[in-house]
This record gives structure tokens, sequence and C-alpha cells, in this order.
């Protein structure tokens, strides 16, 4: 690890002095720090446990965490069994100003669902200038 560093600390070195500029690429997700799919709920059997079969309705909410709230329009959200397959169970727009928040926490209900135990999404931030962020994949 020290010798990793020592290599960095000596490259950022020459490029300093070689005058080679480096320029940080900018985020392709900004305003969008982390997005994250939750599942909740379940049948409850009699003995209390919750069922876990693919007949199963969970409650989904995607959660999403910013670094910015200003300048935002719209959230674009699709929500699939799996990255692959070919049908969504969701394709949704929100508009920014309608949609529950916290300061810098979103969270937006997208329904219920059977068999969710595992699920993909995406999640779009469509800014006020009409340009939109690269897809944010989840995976749960």
């Amino acid at each position: 690890m020290k010798q990793i560093l020592k290599k960095l600390i000596l490259l950022t070195a020459v490029a300093i002095l070689c005058g080679i500029k480096v320029h940080a690429q900018p985020d392709p997700f900004y305003p969008l720090l982390l997005a994250e799919l939750r599942v909740t709920g379940g049948d409850t059997l009699p003995d209390g446990d919750v069922s876990l079969s693919d007949t199963t309705l969970f409650d989904t909410h995607m959660i999403l965490s910013l670094y910015d709230t200003t300048n935002i329009s719209r959230i674009h959200v699709i929500l699939k069994k799996n990255p692959t397959c070919g049908g969504s169970l969701l394709v949704q727009s929100y508009d920014f100003n309608t949609v529950q928040r916290d300061e810098y926490t979103v969270d937006l209900e997208l329904g219920n669902y059977k068999g969710m135990l595992r699920c993909y999404g995406e999640a779009v931030i469509e800014k006020s200038d009409g340009s939109m962020t690269q897809a944010f994949k989840i995976t749960r």
C-alpha cells in the first residue's frame, strides 16, 4: 500500500513539474449521490414469519440521496425483475416538486409487486435545462 501511495505522489509531482494538466471528469450522475431499492412487507404466516414466495406482495420504494436539490426538474425510474428481462414492472416519471423528500433524500413509492426478493431499477435525473444524468443502476 505504501509503494502505491509513493508512486501516486511521485506521478503527481512529475505531472505538476511538467505542466501536465489533469482534468477531473464530471460526475455523470450528479446531483444523484446514491439510489437504492427498499423492499418491505410481505405476507405474514400464522407463526409470525414472513412468506417469501414468488406470490408474496412487497411494498417497493426507491430511495435517492442527492448532493444538491437545485435545478432538478424530474426523476425518471424503471423497475424490473432483473436487468435482462424484456418487460418492465414500472416506467415512471416524477415531478421533483411533488415527490416526498426530506432535505437531500427522496422516497419514491413505486407500488406493490410480487416476488421482489431480487429486483433491478434505474434512476435518471432530468435537470431544469433538459439535460439528463446517466442511468444509475440498482440491483437488489
